[in-house]
């Protein structure tokens, strides 16, 4: 049996489908996240009783993944990973099946993430496996939000992977 072949896999806030088209709209796709590390502190914390900015309000609850995949026979098992490329560590893993009639079909799938973990300031990646071969990552950049002190030193960028 041939390997499926990845199409697209996105990670963004939300994705739903157009009850009018059937198309699948794909909201705030993204590769970078900020965190606020452990014991930081806002910059310059508000006001006594005044506003508090936006970007301490709002913070990215669990996003999406949409994946798009074409040369699917009958059911295929896939594997969604999220590793921390720093050593290779999964943090979380989930197995799905995927079914086609026809392997010319592309077949598009959307699946709820939990909060993307950030042990560390980094970069890590969402990785889509069939069978145990890596089909395709989303690579994800974690660094602390800018608006908080922290003492820890900056993440090095990953390795450069051999052509």
């Amino acid at each position: 049996m041939s390997t499926p072949v990845l199409q697209a896999l996105l990670v963004a806030d939300h994705v739903y489908r157009d009850a009018g088209t059937g198309k699948h709209v794909i909201c705030g796709v993204f590769s970078a996240l900020q965190y606020i590390p452990k014991g930081a502190r806002p910059k310059q914390p508000p006001p006594e009783g005044g506003p508090v900015p936006a970007t301490h309000l709002i913070r990215a609850g669990s996003p999406y993944v949409y994946l798009s995949l074409t040369e699917v026979h009958g059911q295929q098992t896939f594997e969604l990973r999220y590793v921390d490329l720093r050593d290779n560590s999964v943090l979380f893993s989930s197995n799905f099946g995927v079914k086609s009639q026809d392997p010319l079909q592309t077949v598009e799938v959307v699946l709820p993430l939990p909060v993307l973990p950030a042990p560390h300031p980094g970069f890590y990646a969402l990785e889509l496996l069939c069978e145990e071969t890596l089909l395709g990552s989303h690579r994800v950049r974690i660094t602390p939000d800018p608006g908080f002190a922290t003492d820890a030193p900056p993440e090095p960028p990953p390795p450069a992977e051999a052509p």
